[in-house]
């Protein structure tokens, strides 16, 4: 599979250490690597053909792993990828071929809007957008506008499809408490659908009728705080954990706090300094910590914020 490689926008280049496991692992593939880029290396084919490898994803999980734990973890990517590219696993003929493995997930939006390219749905209030998938044990693979609309099924009825599966899959422990004093709650299942998971957290988590404060900073990682007085002094914690994940873990996705509440997602401006925690909400938020009698307005203060 070809990809298109980015702009490396000044960014610094992979370690030598890293380089030089990924290049003995693609020399083992019939791959000579010609040319590296801040976010991965272009390389030729034993049959000549020019291919790019993007690598930042990787080399975020290995920098958590022991560098001798490099060598199996760049043959087991490259594995992934020879095998989600072959020919006996293109996409199906029928979506509904494959029903028990579509599944929602969350993400950036795809710049592009034509069949082949994969079908999304902008979430309203957020800059994220809503993909469906087919799911398996080592890849996914993105359902095309393409694959919808040949399905005989509309698009919502496939993202019901895809959000009940999501909901079926979902660990019952899934859910945890990830810090004590606050409240927060975190989801790290590690299957590539816990952020993905925010689309089914109302359900899955217990009800809460100021709704939830969620952060999706990467692919494999969920953190929340139900809205209750005693939780709204852990914002501060919650969008310092969601920085630090959206820089550094694998599959980045986002860097904002949400709130989310019946279904409907809006975005929570925090503003981190070296002394406080600035914060942002609308009338809508203020109205429903009113509605709770678990906060005045000029209370938010509480939090370090400012209305």
């Amino acid at each position: 599979m070809d990809f298109e490689r980015p702009k490396s926008g000044g960014e610094p280049m992979l370690p030598g250490g890293f380089r030089a496991a990924v290049a003995r692992e693609l020399l083992a593939h019939d791959l000579t690597p010609k040319a590296w880029h801040a976010a991965g290396v272009d390389c030729v084919t034993a049959a000549g053909e020019s291919r790019y490898l993007g690598l930042a994803n990787l080399y975020r999980r290995a920098k958590s792993a022991g560098r001798e734990e490099w060598p199996a973890m760049v043959r087991h990517f490259l594995g992934v990828l020879a095998t989600s590219t072959s020919a006996e696993n293109a996409p199906p003929d029928s979506l509904d071929a494959v029903r028990g493995r579509v599944r929602v997930r969350l993400g950036v939006p795809f710049a592009l809007a034509e069949p082949a390219n994969p079908w999304q749905r902008l979430l309203a209030g957020t800059p994220l957008a809503v993909n469906l998938v087919i799911d398996s044990d080592e890849y996914m693979t993105y359902v095309t506008q393409g694959m919808v609309e040949a399905s005989g099924e509309s698009a919502d009825d496939w993202l019901a499809v895809g959000i009940a599966n999501l909901r079926d899959a979902t660990p019952d422990d899934w859910l945890g408490t990830f810090h004590e004093e606050t409240g927060m709650l975190g989801g790290h299942a590690g299957d590539s659908y816990d952020a993905a998971r925010a689309l089914v957290l109302e359900e899955i988590g217990e009800p809460s009728p100021a709704g939830w404060l969620v952060a999706i900073p990467a692919r494999d990682w969920l953190f929340a705080l139900p809205v209750t007085r005693a939780s709204l002094p852990g914002l501060p914690l919650l969008k310092v954990l969601t920085q630090k994940s959206y820089a550094e873990d694998a599959y980045p996705i986002c860097d904002e706090v949400f709130w989310v509440r019946g279904g409907v997602w809006e975005r929570l401006p925090v503003t981190l300094t070296d002394e406080r925690a600035d914060v942002s909400p609308s009338d809508a938020f203020l109205a429903a910590l009113e509605e709770l009698n678990a906060i005045e307005e000029g209370d938010l203060g509480e939090v370090g914020g400012e209305a």
